[in-house]
């Protein structure tokens, strides 16, 4: 497994202001496959967590090397999320990198907080008081509620483009 980096870049300036760590299966034979091929069964068998360890520790690392203050976000399962390893995880890849906690961003999509919304606020407050941002990934692809804008301790949300594919087009 090996991780990409995909640049979030101000419109206004050009400058890149953090990178979205996405995780790639370098497979021997089939080459670069895709998170959607494998991620389902790493949430299946219980995997995930290692993968979201991985990836946490490894983004973590490489964004230590970056210039400036340019951040790191990486996406964390619905599985992981429910788990009560995250906090701990998350503290010990910014404790092992040295990674200031500030440029480091967590994405959860709303599958991981619609079962339970008090636990979903606890695990998120929990996770902003390690001083990482939190984000809100695919808002409007579900049963989506503004009222999780309201009352989830979040720093961005990331709109489903689903959602706003139209935005210009459609009078609706």
């Amino acid at each position: 497994f090996e991780l990409h980096y995909q640049p979030m870049v101000s419109v206004d300036t050009n400058d890149i202001l953090g990178c979205e760590a996405l995780i790639r299966w370098n497979h021997p034979a089939r080459g670069l496959v895709s998170p959607g091929s494998f991620l389902p069964l790493a949430e299946e068998t219980g995997s995930i967590t290692e993968l979201t360890r991985f990836m946490l520790e490894q983004a973590c690392e490489d964004c230590k090397s970056w210039e400036g203050d340019v951040s790191v976000s990486v996406n964390l399962s619905a599985v992981d999320f429910r788990g009560s390893q995250i906090g701990e995880m998350v503290r010990n890849a910014l404790s092992r990198s040295r990674l200031e906690a500030s440029r480091l961003e967590v994405e959860v999509t709303e599958s991981a907080i619609l079962e339970d919304q008090y636990t979903a606020s606890s695990m998120l407050t929990e996770l902003k008081k390690t001083g990482i941002r939190v984000a809100l990934d695919d808002f409007g692809t579900g049963y989506s509620s503004l009222s999780y804008l309201h009352n989830l301790p979040l720093d961005k949300v990331k709109i489903d483009q689903s959602f706003v594919r139209d935005i210009v087009s459609n009078d609706r």
